[in-house]
């Protein structure tokens, strides 16, 4: 497939990254607070024919964008969050603050889902990056023991689970069947959770998106083609201080 450009065409798309694959069969455009619009793309496709794709999918691009534009400004003067609200375990904590001489801020989880964040709160940076420490210690406490559930429900074999950061992603999994899994799952519902575990789960099985891999995801969610659309979406739902 070809599409004819014209400079003026060529000039007003926005701007993009491109991230090349092994795992990808077919071209996918995600968009991301961190990165924006990201086209990926497997080994050997002719980039050219890149923009073409791009204009097709122009609309849905454009909607994406002011959606995320709007969510991020939100948040433009920082505002210590009140409340974390983790739909993947159905979850709300609520945040007290105290200062004190440290040069750090120290979160702990108190009972009755209270979270107590001390030292140097009035440092953004510093409250920002112990919030998403104390959000990586919750998603390990309660994601590996779901991927462990589903595994054995479905008769995968999972060897590894770690939990990390990730920016464009919301999983991921090696050749040696080890899943990564994004901490900001936990601000997506737990049906798209189970999504996103399966997908992974699928690949310790076949390492690629081909037709065998599309039919067993299929077979475990035959919604997940609406589930990977809201998931899509779900990126606009996530706190700005959850991004690095």
């Amino acid at each position: 497939m070809t599409f004819d450009l014209t400079p003026a065409m060529l000039r007003a798309l926005p701007r993009y990254r491109i991230r090349r694959s092994s795992r990808a069969r077919h071209v996918n455009l995600t968009i991301n607070p961190t990165d924006g619009l990201v086209v990926v793309i497997p080994r050997g496709f002719d980039v050219r024919l890149i923009p073409g794709l791009i204009h097709e999918q122009r609309s849905w691009i454009d909607v994406r964008l002011e959606q995320l534009s709007d969510a991020l400004n939100v948040d433009e003067i920082w505002q210590p969050p009140e409340q974390v609200v983790l739909p993947a375990v159905n979850e709300t904590w609520t945040i007290g603050y105290r200062a004190n001489p440290s040069a750090t801020v120290r979160i702990v989880s108190c009972d009755d889902k209270v979270l107590r964040a001390t030292g140097a709160i009035d440092n953004e940076t510093k409250l920002r990056a112990a919030l998403r420490r104390w959000l990586k210690r919750r998603a390990q406490a309660t994601l590996p023991s779901r991927v462990a559930e589903l595994a054995g429900m479905h008769g995968f074999n999972c060897a590894r689970i770690t939990i990390r950061h990730q920016r464009s992603r919301w999983g991921s999994c090696s050749t040696r069947n080890t899943i990564s899994l994004n901490a900001k799952l936990m601000f997506v519902s737990a049906e798209l959770v189970d999504h996103v575990l399966l997908h992974e789960l699928c690949h310790t099985v076949h390492a690629h998106h081909g037709d065998a891999f599309q039919n067993l995801l299929a077979s475990l969610t035959p919604n997940h083609r609406q589930q990977r659309t809201a998931l899509r979406k779900a990126w606009s739902a996530i706190p700005s201080w959850a991004h690095r």
